[in-house]
């Protein structure tokens, strides 16, 4: 979607963020599972058995 469709879709000539920051924003948002504070994206992926890790030291490779 350009800016053009998106300022038609929305009627909002402000609207400067994009589907992808939004979806980051969401992806590193951190939630407690089994004691380890992780984030949507990294329990997203231990979900379908990929350990991953953005950035943070991990012991488990």
């Amino acid at each position: 979607m350009n800016n053009e469709t998106t300022k038609q879709a929305t009627g909002n000539h402000n609207f400067s963020r994009s589907l992808r920051d939004i979806l980051v924003d969401v992806g590193n948002e951190t939630i407690e599972s089994d004691g380890q504070t992780l984030t949507r994206f990294e329990l997203m992926m231990r979900r379908h058995g990929k350990n991953v890790s953005l950035g943070r030291a991990t012991n488990n490779r």
